[in-house]
This record gives C-alpha cells, structure tokens and sequence, in this order.
C-alpha cells in the first residue's frame, strides 16, 4: 500500500514540476510509437492519482475514528474517477479518461481499479458504506433497489441512444426523449416496487410487535426494556405493578429519583452505575440483582429480580 501510495505521488510530482525521475521506464521500456502516450512508460495522471488515492486509503482503513473516513473518502473518490474514466470510453468522451496532452488511462486499468476500489470498500471491517448497503434497515433496502438502476441500467440507456443516433434511427431531440422516457419507466417501476416492499416490511414489523406485545403482557415478571442510549421502549403491565409506576421519560440520571430505588437495606439510594439495565447494556451478567422500591404515591415494597433483554 505504501509502495503504491509513493509511485503515484512520485508520478504526480513529475507531471506538476516537468521531472524525470527515472521511474518511467525502469522495468518496462516503451516505443515511441505508442498510442496514447505523452510520456513513453509513464502511466497517466489519472491512474497516478487512483494509485495515490487508493494506496493511501489501504494504509488508512481498519484504524476507526477520522483514519477511517478519510479512508473511506479516498476510495470514494477513486471509484468516482474509474467510473468517469470507463463511461469516457463507452461514450466516446476522451476528457474522462485522458487530461489534455497526458498520458490516457487504459480501458483495463480503469476496469480493475474500480474493482479495486469496491474490493477495498467491502473489506473494511465496520465500513458505513456497507452498513448502509447491506443492513437490514429500510434504508438499505431502497439503496439495494435504487444503486443498480442509477449506477448501471441508466448509463446504459445514455448508451443505447447514442448507438441509435449514430445508426440514423432518429435524431438528437427524439434520442434525449427516447432516453427520458424509458428513465422515468425505469425509476417509476423500481420506486413502486421498493414502496411494496417497504409495505410489506411494515406490515411484518407491525405484526411482530403485537405479537410481542402479547407474549410480554401475558408473562407475570416484570420486564422493562431499554435502548442503547438507556431510553426506555417498553414496560409490561407486572412491571408497572411492581414498580408503581409506568414508563417515565426520565434519563438514567433520574432513575432513582423518579422511581424511589433503594439497595436492600432500604435506605442507600441504588447508584446509578449498578442499576440491572446500565450493566446488562454493558455486557455485564445481573441475573438475581434485588432493589427496594419506594417513592411518592405508593406503599414500599420488596424489589424482585430482573431479567435483562
């Protein structure tokens, strides 16, 4: 990764300042009579830059925090260029793949660094990228629905039309509409269909929840659920009768005052830091913990143990 991140800036060094490092045709030497080629065996500014960009982003990933998105931004941007590139050279636009008189990237080089660039994304332990595309929110289902047809099938409607064009079929007025119309069907059929889907998801969550609203009114301990962020979703009618209280949007600071918890001994007031759902949330086993409920409104009674889910 970092051999590779150096030749490209190297490379890039050479276009800016006019240089000749010596590395152009040191394995390799090439004719002049090849096409393409401003330099003979120095590789193009694009392919200097995706060899910057993705070297780079290789020694970044896998060290979180800031490291890993800019790491992520890096190969980002060089999927972007390898697309720019491979759609020049199924358009026929010279300025996506080749940089004024420079050298052009090759129609293979581009094909492989953007394979590249997807393989390094996918490898990336804890990538949001891949989060977004390949969890089980709905979100991602759209994503899943919407990437190909933008990515792959829309280009390939631009592309088609052009064949047409240049086969005489029509003209440019009847190609752009030609292009527009079979986009909208295109866009309309895959918006409906991820909206039944979406529908369908829903109609499962709702189910699941009444049955999982059932199944806890229905059990006579106590149950008391939280979020990651100690909010709590959900009490069933035992632990309303337990605690003498039902759910309070009251953060975990204030969970000892809303609720009167006390240690065993009645009289210590629970920390806050050993409460059962700040533990378990922890990873921390609590099975068999006891609390003392007392508060306003309400006789005292003998805390029982809870289950942690």
């Amino acid at each position: 990764a970092l051999g590779a991140a150096l030749i490209g800036l190297l490379s890039i060094l050479e276009y800016a300042l006019g240089l000749d490092l010596g590395l152009d045709q040191a394995l390799f030497r090439e004719g002049l009579e090849a096409v393409q080629t401003a330099s003979p065996g120095r590789m193009s500014v694009i392919t200097a830059v995706l060899f910057a960009f993705l070297g780079s982003a290789l020694l970044l990933s896998g060290r979180g925090g800031g490291a890993a998105l800019v790491s992520e931004a890096l190969t980002g941007a060089a999927a972007l260029a390898s697309y720019l590139a491979l759609s020049g050279y199924l358009f026929g636009v010279q300025e996506f793949f080749r940089l004024g008189p420079t050298t052009a990237i090759a129609l293979h080089t581009s094909i492989l660094f953007l394979a590249a660039a997807a393989s390094l994304v996918l490898g990336q332990q804890g990538s949001r990228i891949v989060s977004a595309l390949c969890g089980p929110q709905k979100a991602s289902m759209v994503l899943r629905w919407l990437l190909p047809a933008i990515l792959l099938l829309l280009p390939a409607l631009a592309w088609l039309r052009i064949l047409g064009e240049k086969a005489g079929l029509y003209g440019t007025a009847a190609g752009i509409w030609i292009q527009l119309s079979f986009s909208m069907v295109l866009l309309s059929g895959i918006t409906i269909q991820g909206a039944w889907t979406l529908a369908r998801a829903d109609e499962r969550e709702a189910g699941q929840a009444r049955l999982l609203k059932l199944v806890m009114d229905s059990i006579g301990e106590g149950i008391v659920v939280a979020d990651s962020r100690m909010v709590f979703t959900r009490f069933n009618p035992a632990a309303e009768r337990i605690l003498g209280l039902g759910m309070a949007e009251a953060s975990v600071d204030k969970w000892q005052e809303t609720y009167g918890v006390f240690q065993p001994d009645k009289i210590t007031p629970f920390p806050q830091d050993r409460f059962p759902l700040v533990r378990a949330l922890a990873g921390e086993d609590v099975d068999g913990d006891e609390q003392f409920i007392r508060h306003r409104g309400r006789l005292p009674v003998q805390g029982t143990r809870l289950q942690q889910f």
